[in-house]
């Protein structure tokens, strides 16, 4: 298992025959193939030693999230999905270059938010930036309040549902969210927009990738400079890390207020928390998503 999770981050085989304990045959093997590189270059080694490490650690609370639209436990591989690939840099955030090369760059993106919502949503319905596009029905961009926003919710990535209506949160998990909503007095249907961190449907439920959320990302930064909400609450692991890239646990990001910094120079006040579907399969976690809210709620 150590060696496909090692061949996912593109190490070649005797590189992955020195790393795998007992395996010093098939690393001669390896090495006297044709076209195969007989010694790891310096990248290679420290892409290694960072899996390896991360494989190492301790599980922690909350590190087998379930997925957020099945409920289902992720797996350990699914936690290598490299959220790390994307990066801040002053102020601004970035991808990783050695993660997001083949990712498509649209310069046009940067007027998006003063172009207005209606240009802005039609970008996103007809974006083909990664290969999600072709395997949607349609793309997600959002509903809800464009004016006078006062909560901005952003989840992790349309359902079945929500691929085939065009619209956030529809379901089970959307009616939770509403649920909860309602509970800490906030009209679900009044001054809130609905969002997802990548706008096109993973086929099979599976997490996206680091260069899908890569060609996302900056659609959801547009959106929050467009629609200056005064509170984010941002719904499950993919999301928190992509949208703090502070490269801590998901756990470690929760029962706290961090600051969105706006190119308007404004802070927006943004709490993190389970999706609702991960609260469906496992509701022992409701009591700690309540404190989350009410966290948030206290956070402008």
């Amino acid at each position: 298992m150590q060696r496909l999770w090692l061949l996912e981050l593109g190490l070649d085989r005797p590189m992955l025959a020195r790393l795998t304990p007992g395996s010093t045959e098939s690393a001669a093997q390896g090495s006297s193939q044709p076209g195969t590189k007989n010694k790891a270059s310096p990248e290679d080694a420290s892409r290694a030693s960072s899996a390896l490490a991360a494989l190492r650690q301790p599980r922690r609370e909350g590190a087998r999230a379930p997925d957020a639209q099945t409920g289902r436990p992720r797996t350990s591989s699914d936690n290598l999905v490299s959220i790390a690939a994307v990066l801040k840099r002053g102020g601004e955030t970035v991808p990783a270059q050695d993660q997001t090369k083949n990712v498509p760059r649209d310069p046009e993106r940067t007027d998006e938010a003063a172009s207005g919502w209606p240009m802005l949503k039609a970008r996103i319905e007809t974006c083909e930036s990664c290969a999600l596009h072709a395997g949607r029905h349609r793309a997600v961009p959002g509903a809800g309040a464009t004016e006078s926003v006062e909560w901005l919710v952003v989840g992790e990535a349309p359902g079945d549902r929500d691929d085939r209506l065009g619209e956030p949160f529809q379901g089970k998990a959307g009616e939770l969210l509403h649920a909860m909503l309602s509970a800490a007095g906030i009209d679900p249907q009044g001054a809130v927009f609905y969002t997802n961190l990548i706008k096109c449907r993973p086929r099979s439920n599976r997490p996206p990738s680091p260069e899908e959320i890569a060609a996302c990302l900056p659609y959801l930064h547009s959106q929050i400079e467009l629609l200056e909400p005064r509170r984010i609450l941002v719904l499950g692991r993919l999301a928190a890390q992509a949208l703090l890239a502070d490269g801590l646990p998901f756990e470690e990001q929760r029962g706290r207020i961090h600051a969105f910094h706006a190119k308007s120079g404004v802070a927006i006040p943004m709490v993190v928390t389970y999706h609702p579907a991960s609260l469906l399969s496992q509701p022992r976690h409701k009591a700690a998503s309540w404190r989350d809210l009410n966290l948030a709620r206290s956070g402008a």
